[in-house]
């Protein structure tokens, strides 16, 4: 929208725009006077939101060439291989550790385009469409309805619970996720802890452990080094009194346990709901014009059958041949004042059950001269003529 709003001068900097308006949504107070102060800030026409805008794109500029970055303003487009990384370079220049950029395309891919290197404490998000760059508020509804999205992982998940279990966010031995997670090893460092076996390369992260009791929750075994959560039952008769197998683990493909080196067990097929109409309604094209597919009778209407209850009970066919009688039906029942054209449209269901040849079968076993005009488009019908 902004392209058509703003200046010559200003409209092709739609990168630093979508950057400078999610930086600002990520870090404004969650209230609603502040929601409507940003949706006028991005929607608004006036002068003084364009004026607002405008501003913004010119101070990053500004702040570009005062780091020292070289970033072209005169530029048509601006690429993700060559520009985004700029961007990227003077967050990491003027707030280190502070944001990291991230470029997701419309191809459907859950992996970014582009993410910065070095985890940070937010996300500045955008989606690249037709060479014009959008900011991203929230990353979960980018994928759809009743999901979550890691950026660490680049995956969907529907649980929180179980994603913190496996996520590259999380520092298995404090338990603490975030940016700045997994907890950092410090040369030369080593701490044993007695109660849950694991070995701390960070003080931080020991004591972090100790303050939550992560000992009543987490175990490391000493045999296989594998860090498990403690359990009440038993696995298996192999499981010791915590509830832990050795070196078997929760495979994400099979969605079981077994050993790294075994294969996958395939789980079985679960057959869909298949959904079982018992009515189906008649209306044809003609009723559609007049406004009369909506009553409870097909009226005069020939083609839906006259003086007949729209809706019809899903029944079986109570002929000994349903194949003939609709073909009687197709050339006679419709009433012979009409025009002699009839277009029998089948549906493709692929060549071994392609329906139109039993459609032929019947007119040639029948006594009815008919000539065959054309092929339908795809051969899904055919044009006859009596």
């Amino acid at each position: 929208m902004f392209k058509k709003i703003l200046g010559e001068h200003v409209k092709n900097h739609c990168l630093l725009l979508a950057v400078q308006l999610t930086l600002r949504y990520i870090n404004m107070e969650k209230s609603t006077s502040e929601n409507v102060k940003f949706q006028r800030l991005v929607n608004g026409k006036g002068a003084r939101a364009r004026l607002y805008r405008c501003n913004l794109i010119k101070d990053m500029l500004a702040q570009l060439k005062k780091q020292g970055i070289v970033y072209s303003p005169s530029l048509k487009h601006y690429s993700i291989e060559e520009h985004v990384p700029l961007i990227q370079k003077y967050f990491n220049t003027r707030f280190p550790g502070q944001y990291r950029l991230s470029v997701f395309g419309e191809n459907g891919q859950m992996r970014p385009i582009y993410k910065g290197t070095d985890r940070a404490k937010k996300d500045i998000c955008l989606y690249l469409k037709d060479g014009h760059y959008y900011g991203i508020r929230k990353l979960n509804t980018l994928f759809g309805k009743n999901l979550y999205y890691c950026l660490e992982c680049e995956t969907t998940y529907h649980k929180k619970k179980e994603h913190r279990q496996t996520c590259l966010a999380k520092c298995p031995r404090c338990c603490g996720m975030g940016a700045d997670f997994p907890c950092k090893q410090i040369e030369g460092f080593e701490l044993y802890c007695s109660k849950c076996s694991n070995i701390f390369r960070n003080p931080i992260c020991y004591n972090r452990h100790i303050e939550n009791a992560i000992c009543r929750v987490f175990k490391r075994c000493k045999e296989c080094g594998q860090i498990y959560r403690l359990k009440n039952k038993l696995v298996d008769e192999n499981s010791n009194k915590d509830g832990h197998s050795c070196f078997i683990r929760f495979c994400s493909l099979c969605r079981s346990w077994h050993r790294r080196e075994e294969q996958c067990f395939v789980q079985p097929i679960v057959p869909k709901q298949n959904h079982d109409y018992l009515m189906a309604m008649l209306f044809c094209s003609m009723c559609m014009r007049n406004n009369k597919w909506m009553e409870e009778n097909t009226g005069c209407c020939r083609i839906c059958l006259p003086a007949t209850s729209r809706i019809q009970s899903w029944t079986g066919a109570r002929y000994d041949n349903p194949l003939r009688e609709f073909l009687q039906w197709l050339i006679f029942g419709l009433g012979r004042e009409r025009t002699g054209r009839t277009y029998a449209i089948s549906h493709y269901g692929g060549w071994v059950i392609f329906k139109v040849y039993l459609f032929f079968k019947a007119i040639n076993q029948s006594v009815i001269a008919l000539k065959f005009i054309r092929w339908l488009e795809h051969k899904t019908g055919l044009h006859i003529q009596h």
